[in-house]
């Protein structure tokens, strides 16, 4: 018998892959460095952006974008992130919790999930 791809299925084989391959990425980075407002490594707390940033890492832990701050995520953030009114969040990568936008500019390319794979 054989077993068809299902929607759902490509899209969590694909986002697995493409965690797999930032994580390979990012195996050696075992001390975050921020240098000029871009954070590169591995942060295990939540964070409120506090200038303009951009993020190569991985970020476990929520995220909150106050005005008038913009986050450029081209890594990955396991937890939620907050956009406030006059805030922008430029989504390249992947956001594992919910995206709440409460008045601000989301301009997203990369994916929203719904927590780790089952």
């Amino acid at each position: 018998m054989m077993k068809y791809l299902t929607t759902t299925r490509v899209k969590k084989v694909l986002i697995t892959t493409l965690c797999f391959a930032v994580a390979l990425l990012l195996f050696t980075a075992t001390v975050t460095a921020v240098e000029n407002n871009v954070i590169k490594g591995i942060l295990e707390e939540n964070i409120t952006i506090s200038a303009d940033t951009q993020i190569l890492g991985i970020i476990d832990g929520n995220v909150t974008i106050p005005s008038p701050h913009t986050l450029t995520l081209d890594g990955i953030i396991v937890g939620e992130v907050t956009i406030d009114a006059g805030a922008t969040f430029y989504l390249n990568g992947i956001v594992w919790g919910a995206v709440v936008n409460n008045g601000g500019t989301l301009v997203q390319t990369g994916i929203i999930g719904e927590g780790p794979l089952e």
